[in-house]
């Protein structure tokens, strides 16, 4: 059986990743891992924290959410040894945060067999502390006002402007179409020519004033038209997913109207000024917020390589067998096969008195149940 020791790991990489001088694809010892989800009721998209060790610090970090299924196939579990090939250093005031967006498992946690080394953690400062027993505590990641990321796990370089290649999309307020984007630079040119950070979705809150996200679009359905005591309207709903996380967006009247035919699912887009508000848990569940895009919302589409972007949203898929167990108005997901589709039916309804298209279908998945599944609208055909 082979021998195991801490010259596996890559010394010092983890304060050096923190100081923004991260060495080339780091190994690293996985020293714990935890699931949470943003839903207290057992909803929304499953995530990991886990803690790493580069045998002489330890420290925190998050999973980008490709990564989950690693998790849940045991290929990454508590003490086997990673290669880091791609991560970013989320930078919340003086705390930062490693999230792994690529990484390869060179040895097994079986054959590895216990922790390399007594690591010690870093704190968030840089200073080391006294504490030798690595925890991961699970409780959710700070939301303060201000979040700025940086793309680490190759040899640092200074970042400068790079020119435009392609005139980009740009789809927003035309007082606002006098900045430009700067090759693969996480840095954004804005009117006035100033910068502003590209930060992760799951780094916003209602606090922050100026930011810019950089994300793919999963879902665009059709235009959906309302009918209320202030009268008839239109709403654009789109659902943004990067490496971090996944939001929702909404906009309404002549906003979706400008919206709606310029953005594409499957694309990736910087978006910028839109409103950041608590979501409703009640309709979406996959993040804490959700966004408001108006007139001052400007959308403009990435034209850099962006392969490596998430291309769909993730699911935490439940049971059929399972959903008695789960509260009243939960958000789950479910994947099965269809066994039956019942004849298209339509019902009315009573504050607007128009039909809306629905259809029955019956699913059923490897628990052996079935269930009743309900679709309406557009989605029915």
């Amino acid at each position: 059986m082979a021998q195991f020791d801490v010259s596996l790991l890559s010394g010092g990489a983890i304060k050096a990743s923190m100081e923004g001088q991260a060495p080339p694809s780091p190994r690293l010892q996985i020293l714990g891992i935890k699931g949470f989800t943003n839903d207290s009721r057992g909803g929304g998209a499953q995530k990991y924290r886990i803690q790493v060790s580069d045998g002489i610090h330890c420290g925190a970090g998050m999973l980008a959410t490709q990564l989950n299924e690693k998790i849940t196939s045991n290929e990454i579990s508590k003490y086997c040894i990673v290669r880091v090939d791609k991560m970013l250093i989320n930078s919340i005031g003086a705390k930062k945060v490693m999230i792994f967006i690529k990484l390869t498992v060179l040895y097994s946690a079986q054959d590895v067999g216990g922790m390399l080394g007594t690591p010690r953690q870093l704190n968030s400062d840089s200073a080391d502390s006294n504490s030798t027993t690595p925890t991961v505590k699970d409780e959710p990641l700070a939301r303060p006002p201000l979040a700025q990321r940086s793309q680490v796990g190759v040899a640092p370089a200074p970042v400068a402007p790079q020119p435009i290649q392609t005139p980009p999309r740009f789809y927003g307020n035309s007082a606002q179409r006098t900045g430009g984007m700067g090759g693969a630079s996480n840095l954004m040119q804005s009117p006035g020519g100033g910068t502003k950070n590209v930060v992760p979705i799951t780094a916003l809150n209602p606090y922050q004033n100026k930011w810019t996200i950089k994300a793919r679009v999963t879902s665009k359905p059709p235009l959906r038209h309302y009918n209320n005591s202030r009268g008839e309207g239109r709403i654009l709903t789109l659902e943004f997913v990067d490496h971090s996380g996944e939001i929702r967006a909404t906009a309404f009247n002549e906003d979706a109207d400008r919206f709606f035919p310029n953005v594409e699912v499957n694309k990736v887009y910087y978006v910028s000024r839109g409103r950041i508000k608590p979501a409703n848990k009640i309709y979406y569940a996959n993040n804490d917020y959700e966004l408001t895009l108006g007139a001052e919302t400007t959308i403009e589409e990435c034209f850099d390589d962006v392969s490596d972007m998430p291309s769909t949203a993730s699911f935490n898929f439940t049971s059929i067998g399972d959903l008695e167990s789960k509260p009243k108005d939960s958000i789950i997901d479910v994947i099965g096969v269809c066994v039956s589709a019942a004849e298209l039916g339509s019902v009315t309804v009573r504050s607007s008195n128009k039909k809306v298209s629905k259809r029955d279908i019956t699913l059923v998945d490897r628990s052996g149940r079935s269930i009743i599944c309900t679709i309406w609208g557009t989605s029915v055909r």
